[in-house]
């Protein structure tokens, strides 16, 4: 308590000399590891059971998020020069039960699995058969599922669209079919790390640093800039156990395997 008074009068201060709206402070008060997101934004994580924010005047929502609890939102208004207090705990998260049909969930004792999600546009309630064995319909989660190449077939109740893809053990993967393309599409949700002065894009596309992507596909372009060129060589891109050169305006080609890639 007696930091956010400091704080506000430090602010208020800079507020009367120099005319400016001063922010306010949000003390949060939780578990010790539970990251807090500002209007979806990470901002901060509970050390100490507390974590202080600066924010502008305005309504904002908290996300507390805590690996194994269940989200906890609530909605603050922050004034000027002033300190608004927020107690957050979190529950810890469901187990979900789900019965699995055993004509769908044939799983031998021992044998390596995955799980395979698989979603349908335009059209819903699709006919599904892998390796010729009917699943159901879309969009349709298929969970212990046995791992190796698989034949995908959908049918909507006219043309079917059939592609062959790979499950591998403990994997999720996810299926787009598309009866507008006329393709059946594996979805990546990739993330990338980089150093702050890099700008990343995929397909012309500006990303974020750490910021969870989802890709069509595999065959993406990618491409770097940087400022100061001789900070980086000769380091590299590594992906895959494969590495491409930086360069001041690098422009490569990736095939998505695995969910990160990191630029050091």
């Amino acid at each position: 308590m007696r930091k956010i008074l400091l704080l506000l009068l430090v602010v208020a201060s800079f507020a009367v000399l120099f005319g400016t709206e001063a922010p306010g402070y949000v003390e949060i008060t939780s578990s010790d590891g539970v990251k807090i997101l500002v209007d979806g934004v990470h901002k901060g994580t509970v050390v100490g059971s507390q974590l202080i924010l600066s924010l502008a005047p305005g309504t904002y929502t908290l996300t507390a998020q805590k690996e194994g609890y269940e989200d906890e939102s609530v909605v603050v208004t922050v004034q000027s020069g002033r300190s608004t207090s927020v107690s957050i705990e979190l529950s810890q998260a469901k187990v979900i039960q789900e019965k699995i049909p055993t004509e769908q969930k044939k799983v031998v004792l021992g044998q390596k699995t995955g799980t395979i999600n698989i979603y349908s546009i335009p059209f819903p309630s699709a006919k599904v058969s892998i390796n010729g064995v009917n699943y159901g319909e879309t969009d349709i989660r298929l969970t212990n599922f046995p791992v190796g190449k698989l034949t995908v077939k959908v049918d909507p109740g006219g043309k079917s669209l059939q592609n062959v893809f790979t499950l591998k053990e403990n994997e999720t993967i996810d299926l787009q079919v598309n009866f507008v393309d006329g393709k059946i599409y594996q979805l990546f949700t990739v993330s990338f790390d980089f150093p702050d002065d890099v700008e990343v894009t995929i397909d012309g596309n500006i990303i974020k640093k750490n910021e969870s992507v989802v890709l069509i596909g595999p065959d993406h372009r990618v491409e770097m800039r940087v400022t100061d060129l001789s900070r980086y060589e000769p380091s590299s891109v590594n992906r895959s156990r494969k590495s491409c050169p930086v360069r001041q305006r690098g422009m490569f080609l990736i095939r998505f395997m695995s969910h990160t890639a990191r630029i050091t």
